[in-house]
């Protein structure tokens, strides 16, 4: 599946420009092995990824929760599935909210989907295993934003990857 393809319903929220550095810089980190760096970016990302590209992309500004909903609601999502959110108030640190696609779910049921948290725990551990999450090295405010939000969008990514994979060949 074409990398730019995937990520068109993003366009409305971010630049063309944005999203074809996002896109080559997606496919980068698909593809290359090792320690996720900007120059390591740059080797793999093939034409259009300079390493001033990527730069470019680390210093840019990104609407990354908007980007991860959109993402999700787009590519992720089946309606017959359960999905937990947790929302906490950035003053306070105070609440915390768990809601269920299916409104007739139990309390009780809802409490023991919880226990999925450690697919939260995994994602990060995959985040940082395979997604560059500890490797960048990056000073700036956008700069570390965008590449740790990256390497946990890339999770989403990877995962709607294969699942397209296994409906093509379940084997």
């Amino acid at each position: 599946m074409d990398i730019l393809a995937l990520f068109q319903c993003l366009q409305p929220h971010v630049t063309a420009t944005t999203l074809r550095q996002g896109s080559r810089i997606a496919f980068a980190m698909l593809v290359m092995t090792g320690r996720v760096t900007m120059l390591g970016l740059s080797r793999w990302a093939g034409k259009g990824g300079s390493y001033r590209t990527v730069q470019r992309f680390f210093s840019t500004v990104i609407p990354w929760a908007t980007l991860f909903w959109v993402f999700f609601r787009q590519q992720v999502y089946r309606p017959e599935d359960v999905y937990l959110m947790v929302k906490t108030n950035l003053r306070t640190q105070a609440q915390v909210i768990l809601f269920s696609s299916d409104l007739t779910l139990a309390y009780g049921s809802l409490v023991d989907y919880y226990g999925l948290r450690f697919q939260i725990e995994f994602n990060f551990r995959d985040a940082k295993q395979y997604w560059g999450l500890e490797d960048f090295m990056n000073v700036t405010p956008p700069g570390v934003t965008n590449a740790a939000t990256l390497s946990l969008f890339m999770v989403n990514v990877a995962y709607r990857l294969q699942v397209d994979m296994r409906q093509r060949d379940p084997d």
